[in-house]
């Protein structure tokens, strides 16, 4: 297996003024393309630091991945230490690259200037890779077999240089696994008690040990990931493998799983509903919209979702949502009466099929806990379902839109 390490370059990313998403992206995308991403460095924007981390990183892998220090301000020295650090002995002009700055600031009608047009000078021991949404473009440098290649750290520019251009690249000269994933995600299943069933499972019969499975925690539950990686020519062996053990872990979980694919949970939703032809409001107090938001995030949903409410205030509760004042004077504005109330009131007041809703304190106040009671309404049945929170304000309302969400999918699928 080809390794790769990757190094990320900017001042900016050590002082955590900007977030390393590009480790992130970068990991996944190699690995569903047949590559190991091995290690992965962060430095300051800094010769001395540039040059002694490339050589350190050549002596662990064939391939460095590099991202950042490319650009037109006086900051920027990778491109300089990179050509001292292969032996170059100057710059030279890169015609398709300055054709294409051109191109981009006549587009925009801009004049190009001193500082941008730069960039197309490119160290005479490298080979130009092409940055298609960017200015600066990227470079391969090669020393024997191995090979380094460089891009700018703007998370849209790298990332479609790295899917692009940078990944063909490696296919067409490494040669890439074979790389098989499915997934099976559950809801409601603790990690440490989804760890203890697959110990069971695996006492029944050991998994093959090409497999690895990983527990993957999310706002939408827990997913579980059997992913093999295996050499191109046993590809058809690495899928029969990973849909083997995927079988026997959908099995297993069959009751807490809601999917075995990688969509987005509004997309599953909408397929949902649209299968079984209803249709969806939802009203939201402690979640402010993020629910509907979600589901209006994935195209068609005009189709099914009729419309939400957000009902933050009591009087709107009350005024819009028809919820008994007289209720929520007895049980409280979080409660399993009022969230009842609500879903029953917005799919009377939309007309639709499915009512939705959620009542919460996102975080404690008043010596009050965090917690929510979500409500599921249809013409024959209601339901309830309450919540505990043990997280920050915005990650406990993320987790309660998905979990609404969730509570919404289970129940059509059962009682419709």
């Amino acid at each position: 297996m080809t390794k790769i390490s990757l190094i990320t370059i900017g001042n900016e990313l050590l002082k955590g003024t900007i977030i390393n998403t590009n480790a992130a992206r970068a990991g996944t995308m190699l690995r569903e393309s047949g590559f190991h991403l091995g290690r992965v460095v962060t430095i300051a924007d800094q010769a001395e630091d540039i040059q002694q981390t490339v050589e350190q990183e050549f002596g662990h892998s064939e391939v460095i991945l590099m991202s950042g220090g490319l650009g037109p301000t006086q900051d920027d020295i990778t491109k300089q230490t990179l050509k001292e650090s292969f032996g170059g002995g100057g710059y030279v002009l890169h015609e398709p690259t300055l054709a294409h700055l051109r191109e981009r600031y006549r587009k925009r009608g801009r004049a190009l200037n001193e500082l941008t047009e730069q960039q197309a000078m490119v160290p005479d021991v490298c080979e130009v890779v092409r940055n298609e949404l960017g200015t600066a473009p990227g470079m391969l440098f090669r020393r024997g077999e191995k090979m380094l290649i460089s891009m700018p750290g703007v998370p849209f520019e790298m990332l479609h240089m790295l899917q692009n251009e940078v990944i063909p690249l490696l296919q067409r000269e490494r040669s890439p696994n074979a790389f098989l994933r499915e997934v099976v995600r559950i809801t409601g299943v603790p990690e440490s008690e989804a760890a203890q069933r697959m110990e069971a499972l695996e006492k029944e019969a050991p998994f093959p040990p090409e497999i690895e499975v990983a527990y993957l925690p999310r706002v939408d539950g827990l997913w579980l990931e059997i992913a093999t990686q295996l050499p191109i020519e046993q590809k058809n062996i690495a899928a029969e493998l990973a849909s083997t053990t995927s079988d026997r872990v959908y099995r297993q979980f069959q009751k807490e799983a809601y999917t075995r694919t990688t969509k987005d949970l509004a997309l599953i939703v909408q397929e949902a509903f649209m299968e079984k032809g209803l249709t969806l409001a939802v009203a939201e107090s402690m979640t402010g919209g993020m629910v509907a938001a979600k589901l209006v995030s994935i195209s068609g949903a005009s189709r099914y979702f009729k419309g939400g409410v957000t009902a933050y205030f009591t009087e709107v509760k009350s005024k819009v949502l028809g919820v008994s004042p007289e209720i929520i004077e007895k049980y409280g504005v979080v409660s399993e009466a009022v969230a009842q109330s609500m879903a029953e009131g917005v799919r009377q007041l939309m007309g639709a099929d499915v009512g939705l809703a959620i009542t919460g304190r996102a975080e404690p106040a008043e010596n009050l806990p965090a917690e929510a009671w979500l409500g599921y309404a249809t013409a024959k049945k209601s339901m309830t379902k309450h919540i505990d929170f043990l997280y920050r304000r915005n990650v406990n309302i993320e987790r309660a839109s998905n979990i609404l969400l969730l509570t919404g999918l289970a129940n059509i699928r059962s009682d419709f």
